[in-house]
């Protein structure tokens, strides 16, 4: 069984069900906020409640179904596609079913008979959308997102998952932006910013920046002129993870005016691909991400 994606297990990974939109099927309806991101319409949410659940092309269960391709090389680093069935595999891959499974939460975009509606996209993934059974699957509610329940979660989750920290803005300019500090040894360490939305969470997936540890530097700094963009942070500003192998950049301790500084430089690209973070008491890990568009 795939592992399922926890919030905050690297980085923060999940709308009150009276807050989802009637029965639209499109992506995003249009609000406003810090960062200008869209809140997505969705009619509700499941959680597929058997394993190997087949996700289809079309809402027909002859249709072609939902695989993954992975480089066949021996390497941490092969690549990975999502793909349907009937697509010819790419010289060089090998393909294997992409089923659901149980626990598997999905943000239902309509229904057609016998089938939801789901929505795909991801960070590997640009199928929009696919069909689950609903014989498969099962409502799930959600509960909102707060800055009282990321403190909560932190202090139980240190020691276990590693130091992933989340500084949620409460007051002044910049209330309701959230930080949050992932990264592992293999890519480094890394800020992404979002903001709170209505009982959950957007992080525009084009607002993460690579964090380097410079022990010479003295003030936090954004290094663009390599083409690679870094945000350097002094040891004073940094916090180490649990096993103590790396350090971070602790959003808390940043200014008013640093947090600017770092908003400012985001918002200079029109975010694209968007994940939504929302909390569901019910399942395993308590939250999932969803990616939508920010059209």
């Amino acid at each position: 069984m795939k592992k399922l994606s926890f919030l905050l297990l690297g980085m923060l990974i999940p709308l009150l069900c009276a807050n989802c939109k009637g029965t639209s099927t499109s992506n995003v309806e249009e609000t406003d906020n810090l960062l200008h991101v869209n809140a997505p319409t969705v009619q509700k949410f499941v959680a597929v409640s058997v394993d190997d659940a087949p996700i289809y092309k079309e809402p027909d269960t002859s249709s072609p179904t939902r695989v993954w391709w992975i480089e066949d090389i021996e390497s941490d680093m092969a690549d990975r596609l999502y793909e349907w069935s009937d697509v010819p595999v790419k010289s060089g891959y090998v393909s294997y079913p992409e089923n659901a499974y149980a626990g598997m939460a999905f943000a239902v975009l309509g229904e057609e008979g016998d089938f939801y509606k789901v929505g795909l996209l991801g960070l590997y993934s640009d199928q929009e959308y696919g069909y689950i059974l609903k014989s498969s699957a099962s409502e799930v509610s959600t509960e909102p997102l707060t800055a009282e329940w990321f403190k909560q979660w932190f202090e139980e989750a240190e020691g276990e998952m590693g130091l992933n920290v989340t500084r949620v803005v409460e007051e002044g300019k910049y209330k309701g932006l959230v930080l949050t500090s992932g990264g592992d040894e293999l890519d480094g360490p890394n800020l992404q910013v979002g903001v709170m939305m209505d009982g959950y969470v957007g992080y525009p997936c084009n607002y993460t920046l690579s964090c380097e540890l410079n022990q010479e530097e003295k003030e936090l700094k954004i290094d663009d002129t390599t083409g690679f963009v870094r945000l350097i942070f002094p040891e004073s500003m940094g916090c180490m993870d649990a096993d103590g192998f790396l350090m971070k950049l602790d959003p808390n301790k940043l200014s008013e005016e640093q947090i600017g500084m770092i908003v400012d430089y985001v918002k200079k690209q029109a975010p694209d691909l968007v994940r939504y973070d929302y909390k569901f008491p019910m399942l395993e890990g308590f939250a999932r991400s969803f990616y939508f568009k920010n059209k």
